[in-house]
């Protein structure tokens, strides 16, 4: 059964990045998103870990055949590699299971509060922006890695404001031109409210 959905949830992810228009139609609940994202990242976490695991192996291959004369090298090393293997592999999981969620909520609640109050294009509720919010993240989601990789980065991160234009336009019934300005205007004045509080935070201080 899980690995039905496993399956399933990580064709889905596909479908959304392959063709967003038809695959970010599907109306989710805040709870049934969130659960949509974690079942498609469970694949690209069994990957990280993987590579992780390889280059730890590498790492102590590589530095035994150089080192191997040194006396107790191979259990310092051993040790050594095991504990850098170990933190990468729960900072990945911070960063895909916490933080990746957490920007979810936050995301949401800013292109909420400015795509129906600010420039009253959003009319449905905040669970619709919050599905389009997690479909957005496919692309970088299941393409994690290449994130990595220069000017590679900028193509998945571009797919997926695409995406995330197309789902917005679905979720909340607006045209993609609206979604894209909601999306692009939202950033826009969020940067400039934090330059201005950073500004004001600085005058007090100087009197």
């Amino acid at each position: 059964m899980i690995l039905m959905d496993l399956r399933d949830r990580l064709e889905d992810g596909i479908n959304v990045v392959l063709h967003p228009e038809k695959a970010t139609s599907e109306k989710r609940g805040v709870f049934d998103a969130l659960e949509f994202y974690y079942y498609a990242s469970v694949v690209p976490m069994i990957a990280g870990a993987a590579a992780v695991t390889l280059l730890g192996v590498a790492v102590f291959g590589f530095s035994y055949f150089f080192f191997s004369s040194m006396p107790f090298y191979s259990i310092i090393a051993g040790a050594g590699i095991v504990v850098f293997v170990l933190a990468l592999l729960a900072l990945f999981a911070a960063y895909m299971w916490i933080l990746v969620p957490l920007s979810f909520f936050i995301n949401a609640a800013v292109f909420q509060f400015f795509g129906r109050y600010v420039f009253r294009q959003f009319k449905r509720g905040y669970s619709r922006t919050y599905s389009a919010v997690v479909y957005g993240s496919m692309p970088q989601t299941l393409l994690v890695f290449l994130l990595a990789v220069p000017f590679i980065n900028f193509i998945v991160w571009l797919w997926g404001l695409i995406v995330l234009v197309v789902a917005l336009s679905n979720q909340q019934k607006v045209t993609k031109a609206r979604a894209f300005a909601v999306v692009i205007g939202s950033a826009l004045l969020l940067v400039l409210a934090v330059f201005a509080f950073v500004h004001l935070i600085h005058t007090v201080r100087l009197h």
